[in-house]
């Protein structure tokens, strides 16, 4: 059963990828939990671990191609300021290895990450282009990730230990459980906020199964941030999905979520098992909290006493070299400021900050659209959660998630302003 689900969701998605750009840029955005539902159930994916990767590679290139040679590249858009901000933030990091105090960790991080930046920052933002092409990746995205959820849970090869949920052989972890947390997050924005209104009885049961699922996919992967993040930025941003028209009830819906977040810890160590329920300990809370603060200060000292470093940075990967522990300070912006310096750290400010702005003109234009509307709040919520991930376990050639947001709000933006037609779109 997981088998087929798992290998007919992978071959329907590629096939249609090579002819759709929403069809690909789900298949991109889903592929690493796709590939971990192929690898639980087909050996050759386990033993050849980059085969998925490859292929959504490969289908993203391609469905780029054809949409550049049926429509053109739209260079205004596509080249916007946000993208070009962000090849010069990964160019820059890796001219800081000449000073880094870990160049050759760094360099080998910066090659693991390679395949996937050029991936999502040249063949991802082709295949979108405005609101309507977004809001069918969002709906494929919800039925997908949902049915990437119900497969994992279905599988006997994903097993939890020491909180953490992936395929474990002779006692190592296989495979990303924090993928599966991100994707179960995801999955719960996609059920609350992205707008269907076909079908409308079974659209409200996957709500339902992507809520149950994604929840379930998170706790048991040991993702903490991931499902406190989703249902707080799922809160915020359910108004802007849909006009709020009851005030009361909505200060109530947050005095729910809020005391849903706080308790979620005692759920944990009530409901699930133990072994997962381990993850959700005040004791356990408490270390991951210290561990990162613990991080802040190594690399903070550092960087302090070398204030000749400050306008260049101390070098991409300097904590590696900084630590004790070794690894990766998990606190993308923090990384940006001490190891590439003030104007990187500007640069990426503005970045964020160019993308809000973006956020809101769409909100704007697409405001009177229900369904546009949705789709919205559904980009600028991922974008959310992002940024949060990437301040929690992010590190730069890994956190190219964060900058495809940006990157694809700002397209969608330059792309729709240019056109300066009617809005199109409505009611499903």
């Amino acid at each position: 059963m997981t088998t087929i689900l798992s290998l007919s969701l992978f071959l329907v998605m590629a096939i249609a990828g090579v002819f759709s750009g929403p069809w690909a840029f789900a298949f991109l955005s889903l592929h690493f939990s796709v590939e971990q539902c192929l690898q639980a159930s087909i050996p050759f994916f386990l033993s050849n671990g980059l085969a998925a990767n490859a292929a959504a590679a490969t289908i993203a290139g391609l469905s780029a191609i054809r949409e550049w040679a049926s429509r053109g590249i739209d260079a205004r858009s596509y080249f916007n300021a946000v993208w070009i901000g962000s090849v010069c933030i990964f160019v820059w990091s890796l001219v800081t290895l000449a000073w880094s105090p870990a160049a050759a960790s760094g360099w080998r991080f910066a090659q693991d990450g390679l395949p996937y930046v050029i991936t999502f920052l040249l063949a991802g933002p082709a295949l979108i282009r405005d609101v309507q092409e977004a809001g069918k990746f969002a709906r494929i995205y919800l039925v997908a990730g949902v049915l990437i959820a119900i497969a994992v849970k279905l599988s006997p090869a994903f097993t939890t230990q020491s909180g953490r949920l992936g395929i474990f052989l002779n006692g190592k972890l296989a495979t990303n459980p924090l993928e599966l947390g991100e994707i179960g997050a995801l999955v719960i924005l996609a059920a609350t906020l992205v707008r269907a209104e076909r079908l409308p009885g079974p659209v409200l049961l996957l709500r339902i199964a992507g809520l149950l699922f994604g929840a379930l996919i998170c706790a048991e992967s040991g993702s903490r941030g991931q499902i406190v993040f989703a249902v707080l930025i799922s809160l915020f941003f359910f108004p802007v999905s849909r006009t709020v028209r009851n005030v009361p009830g909505f200060i109530a819906a947050v005095i729910a979520s809020v005391v849903l977040v706080i308790g979620l810890s005692f759920f944990a160590a009530s409901v699930l098992p133990e072994r997962v329920a381990a993850r959700w300990d005040i004791g356990q809370i408490e270390g991951g909290v210290g561990e990162r603060t613990q991080n802040i200060g190594e690399i903070f000292a550092y960087w302090l006493s070398r204030p000749q470093m400050w306008p260049i940075g101390l070098g991409f990967d300097a904590f590696d070299a900084v630590s004790v522990r070794e690894g990766y300070s998990h606190i993308l912006t923090l990384d940006i400021l001490f190891e590439l310096g003030f104007p990187a750290t500007l640069l990426y400010v503005w970045m964020l900050f160019r993308t809000v702005q973006a956020g809101v003109s769409l909100f704007r234009r697409h405001r009177e659209s229900p369904r546009d509307r949705s789709t919205v709040a559904f980009l600028l919520a991922s974008f959310a959660l992002q940024f949060l991930l990437s301040n929690k376990q992010g590190a730069l050639w890994s956190s190219w998630g964060i900058f495809m947001s940006m990157i694809l709000i700002c397209r969608i933006d330059a792309y729709e302003a240019a056109e300066e037609g009617p809005i199109r779109g409505g009611p499903d």
